[in-house]
């Protein structure tokens, strides 16, 4: 109070800077940035007003001390110099927490001391009365001790707060809990803005620049930063750790050296805690407060890449002696209560630090094999319980399970063909080809096929002949097999009962049977499908039967063709191939002018088929271009392109962009169009996507934002290029179109008119549904009135379709 009375006669009213901030219990000064967590400091701020005991709960190195002190630098307890911090990392044994308190309480500036006694007593004492908070930091391996001195007290001092920071909760009374998870994470292949949003990129780059000065997320070192950030989970230690090896090393290096992440991170600072200062020791120094029942539990539970439930974790993790099926839930409990495991859901999982940390202690245990064999056997026979369900009306709840499992699935997969067991391979393969031919795409699927085809003799012959098939006539790239190999495959599919063992091979056979020329065999199998009992399969055929018939130029048998397949999908409760059949159908819809009707097909494809949402979204912002709802179209795109960046896959980004390039030019900005390809092409070459390809997909875009612009001879010399690439897609009616425009713009009113009929010959009928269309065709008649136009038209519209496709290659050469 004198020290008060003389600071306000002497005008110092700053109490914070009159008092000793070096005096022990006082919070550190920071050395380094505090990044993000501004929703985690928020809700502690909360907590502390509300409860009297807080612990920010969380796994080794994730930041739990760095949280406390900041939360606690801004009570205002600190500001009056009533907030003390007590260390407790050093001490052990029941009496120790009360004597690092009372250490820290009497300190040595006066202020605070105590007299001999009980140290609990002492420390009571010592507080006095008044608000105050004390901040326990560290109180994992002295949980018990922690926990009894918090609660007596918080008894005894009825204005005191406690705040607390560990890895498992104190278990006491009243106790709040601020559960601390990793930094939030960048997306896959984010850009520098993007990425920059992450504060587990923030984090890193404020580090790396402490070491690096100079050093700047940019495009050159965006995507290695944002995999080293990924792949060590976001976990600030880890991050400063891999931050401070850029003084010897590039974001490059450091990635490649992640797969010996302990090694890597081996180093750090010499003035942390010896527990703090590599990654290996953060995650031993909890491993050795595990039981041996948890540390059985947490080796055998890194068997799985990704988060699992609770059935896979007790029928992979458990054996009758040491680790029984009934205790794997509590001794999950446990691993969850110390951090180790996370629960978020219905699933747990590992930060993958920690993974790597307890499968070094299964393989010192001797016990991958036995582990991976489990892991193994029960994936596979969760794939062939759910096959037949992906097809059914118990649908979405298997494609709950293959979007939660598909790691592991995946895992599995490679685990049996590695292993050479052909019969699991099999097992687990042919509901995630059907997984990946319907939803998921994934660029490793090719190569799981032929794998398991070198089985060979090892599968059973309807197995053999199914993936062999796949492999052969539906890979990525193409087929592999001439006209006769292909003939000889599909005639075995059917004598082996490979179609009906494996229904998905339909789409791998019928549509490029036709491509092959086999229509007879084609036709054949197609009857022979029919007449059996499986409503999916004959929904199948006549999907195929939909491609053949436009394929051929029969608009009106291909929409036949389309009603019966969505008939028969939706009798089967396939939700995802009767989204897939509404969308051709709202194509019939569209060309045919009611846009109203091919809106409605698309929303509820949407609808239906939400993990799919990206392509319906997109045809969504088509038609409402074509029904002239511009704006609607671009919300749609703006969310299509949204997704496609959540998802971090760069060819569903191209995607969008090429159709923000169309609303662009439909909008009157063909330059702004040109623009958006210019960047898709950027992009696509970040992807698999051959060169080739990427011109090819553009190709078309390009031209109609010329014609848009008036540029004829641009326009003249992408029509060779528009017209190939339309034939390779077998969508060849609206390169016809351009010509038409072409040849408009050209002086050519009558071949314009002409090659407007030859689209509806290619075709099977003309595109009533796009606006730019019925322009041309509104000025060609204005221009050679009605009569003469009408004649043009007739002559390209009454072409056999073979001609018509000769007139339009000709006009290429």
């Amino acid at each position: 109070m004198r020290e008060a009375h003389l600071a306000v006669l002497r005008g110092a009213t700053n109490r914070q800077a009159a008092r000793p901030e070096s005096a022990p219990g006082r919070l550190p000064a920071p050395l380094t940035a505090f990044v993000g967590r501004d929703d985690e400091l928020e809700l502690l701020a909360e907590l502390v007003e509300t409860s009297r005991l807080v612990t920010v709960l969380g796994p080794g190195g994730v930041g739990k001390t760095r949280l406390a002190v900041e939360a606690a630098s801004r009570h205002r307890a600190h500001r009056r110099g009533r907030l003390w911090l007590v260390p407790l990392a050093g001490v052990s044994g029941p009496d120790s927490v009360a004597d690092a308190a009372l250490g820290v309480l009497s300190s040595p500036d006066g202020r605070l001391s105590g007299g001999q006694g009980d140290p609990l007593d002492r420390v009571v004492e010592l507080l006095g009365g008044g608000e105050s908070v004390l901040v326990l930091d560290n109180c994992e391996h002295v949980v018990g001790a922690a926990a009894e001195f918090a609660r007596q007290l918080l008894e005894r001092q009825p204005q005191l707060t406690i705040l607390t920071t560990s890895r498992e909760s104190l278990e006491v009374m009243g106790e709040a809990l601020c559960r601390l998870g990793p930094l939030d994470l960048p997306r896959h292949r984010a850009d520098p803005a993007d990425a920059s949003r992450s504060a587990a990129v923030r984090l890193f780059v404020d580090r790396a620049v402490a070491v690096r000065p100079g050093f700047e997320l940019n495009t050159s070192t965006v995507d290695a930063v944002v995999n080293v950030v990924r792949r060590l989970d976001g976990l600030p230690l880890a991050l400063e750790l891999a931050a401070a090896r850029l003084r010897a090393m590039s974001p490059e290096q450091i990635e490649r050296r992640l797969d010996d992440r302990f090694r890597l991170l081996s180093t750090g600072n010499r003035a942390a805690q010896p527990r703090q200062r590599t990654l290996h020791a953060v995650i031993e120094w909890s491993w050795d407060l595990l039981t041996e029942q948890e540390r059985l539990l947490a080796r055998r539970m890194s068997v799985f890449p990704a988060g699992t439930g609770g059935a896979a974790a007790e029928a992979v993790c458990s054996d009758a002696a040491d680790l029984p099926a009934d205790d794997v839930g509590y001794v999950l409990d446990a691993l969850v209560e110390k951090s180790i495991v996370e629960h978020a859901g219905n699933g747990y999982h590992m930060l993958e630090s920690i993974r790597a940390h307890a499968a070094q202690k299964l393989r010192q245990a001797g016990e991958e094999e036995q582990v991976r064999g489990r892991f193994t056997r029960y994936f596979a026979g969760v794939a062939e319980e759910h096959e037949p369900l992906l097809r059914s009306a118990r649908q979405p709840e298997s494609l709950r399970i293959f979007d939660a499992e598909y790691d592991n699935l995946m895992f599995a997969l490679r685990s049996a063909i590695d292993d050479g067991d052909p019969d699991t391979a099999a097992r687990i393969l042919s509901p995630l080809y059907w997984y990946w031919n319907s939803l998921r795409y994934d660029a490793r699927s090719e190569n799981y096929v032929a794998r398991v085809v070198e089985f060979g003799d090892a599968l059973p012959e309807d197995t053999r002949t199914a993936f062999t098939a796949i492999h052969l006539l539906a890979g990525d790239s193409g087929p592999k097999v001439d006209t006769e190999q292909a003939r000889a495959l599909i005639e075995d599919c059917t004598s082996t009962g490979a179609l009906r063992r494996y229904p998905v091979l339909l789409m791998a056979t019928l549509p490029m049977g036709h491509i092959l020329g086999l229509d007879d065999l084609v036709a054949r199998q197609i009857q022979e499908v029919r007449a059996g009992s499986d409503r999916w399969a004959t929904a199948c055929t006549f999907v195929a039967e939909a491609f053949i018939r436009r394929d051929r130029g029969d608009w009106d048998g291909c929409s036949t063709a389309i009603v019966h397949a969505l008939r028969g999908f939706e009798e089967t409760g396939d939700r995802l191939w009767t989204a897939m059949v509404l969308a051709g159908q709202a194509q019939v819809h569209s060309v045919g002018g009611d846009h109203a009707r091919a809106i409605a097909a698309f929303e509820r494809s949407l609808a239906l088929a939400p993990h799919d949402a990206f392509s319906y979204r997109i045809g969504l912002a088509t038609e409402r271009m074509r029904s002239g709802d511009l704006d609607g179209a671009r919300r749609d795109i703006d969310a299509a392109e949204q997704e496609a960046r959540d998802r971090g896959q760069r060819l569903l980004e191209t995607e969008a962009l090429v159709t923000l390039a169309e609303f662009h030019r439909r909008s009157g900005h063909p330059e702004r169009a040109d623009r958006e390809l210019d960047r898709m092409a950027l992009l696509a070459r970040e992807t698999s996507m051959p060169a080739e390809a990427i011109s090819a997909r553009v190709a078309a875009s390009r031209m109609a934002n010329s014609l848009a612009s008036g540029d004829t001879a641009g326009a003249r010399g992408l029509l060779s290029s528009t017209v190939a690439a339309a034939f390779a897609h077998r969508d060849i009616a609206p390169a016809a179109q351009h010509l038409a425009k072409l040849l408009h713009l050209e002086g050519d009113p009558v071949g314009a008119a002409t090659a407007l009929g030859t689209s509806q010959t290619i075709r099977g009928a003309f595109d009533h549904g796009d606006p730019e269309l019925r322009e041309l065709g509104t000025e060609l008649a204005r221009r050679l009135g009605q009569d003469e136009h009408d004649e043009a038209y007739r002559r390209g519209a009454g072409m056999p379709r073979h001609e018509a496709l000769d007139l339009l290659t000709a006009y290429t050469t």
